[in-house]
């Protein structure tokens, strides 16, 4: 085989492995939604680029109703566990989570209550959503929903509540 063949399967596989590194891709509030179990609507510290804060910490899950809780200890550890988590996942997309800005994670929790972000999964400043992401406002400190037990997903059996 010639050499510059060579460069260009070199090349090829080099597209090919960045690719399949980074399966996220943009969505709007509602396929991250309908396409996971758990949606994390969070805000990045001022000045802790990559950790994500208590105060603006929200979590949706899949048809379980109670109040919104600011002292819920499984957020604590979902917050620290994020921390770890999204800067990992950040970088195989090649970008990183922006200080101050408002983000939205998806992913599932798993047996001990953590969050698990599948690689980039997804994540994406909250601003940059789509039209539909209009069903969820973040305030500062504050979550502001028109409807707590809103159905923004194509399979009507499917509500997402605080908890």
């Amino acid at each position: 085989m010639s050499t510059m063949f060579l460069q260009f399967l070199l090349v090829l596989l080099v597209a090919i492995h960045a690719t399949l590194a980074c399966l996220c891709k943009p969505m709007t509030l509602s396929e991250a939604m309908c396409s996971s179990t758990t949606v994390v609507l969070a805000r990045v510290s001022d000045g802790q680029p990559h950790k994500v804060s208590d105060v603006a910490y929200r979590r949706y899950l899949l048809n379980v109703s109670s109040t919104l809780r600011e002292d819920d200890t499984k957020m604590s550890m979902n917050d620290r566990q994020g921390a770890l988590l999204f800067p990992e996942a950040v970088s195989d997309c090649g970008g990183i989570l922006t200080d101050g800005l408002d983000y939205v994670i998806a992913g599932s929790v798993d047996s001990n209550g953590e969050l698990v972000s599948a690689s980039c999964f997804y994540h994406n400043p909250y601003e940059y959503l789509a039209n539909d992401a209009i069903y969820m406002k973040i305030l500062i400190g504050q979550l502001d929903c028109k409807d707590v037990s809103m159905n923004i997903c194509p399979d009507s059996s499917k509500t997402y509540n605080t908890i």
